[in-house]
């Protein structure tokens, strides 16, 4: 059930993108242990950025690989919430 609560997230994010009018189809995303990611925003390019909440970190999974990068916000930092601007950045 743990490691459910990380991956959920990431996993209903990509079901609206990959699904037709017949066919669902889930794919779960697995992030870094502890992340306890909180919101995600799709990117243009594909890529999904989420807050990992408990870390104090931004972070990007790329769907297409499976891999995720975390950027440090500071100490003490609970990120909540992100959106991208108008140029796709998060």
């Amino acid at each position: 059930m743990k490691l459910l609560r990380h991956i959920l997230p990431l996993s209903l994010l990509f079901l609206a993108g990959h699904a037709s009018a017949n066919e669902v189809r889930i794919e779960s995303f697995a992030v870094p242990e502890g992340a306890r990611p909180h919101d995600v925003a799709p990117a243009p390019d594909g890529t999904a950025w989420y807050t990992a909440q408990r870390q104090g970190a931004l972070g990007r999974l790329d769907p297409k690989t499976g891999e995720t990068i975390q950027v440090p916000l500071g100490e003490g930092s609970k990120p909540h919430g992100v959106i991208l601007g108008p140029d796709g950045l998060a």
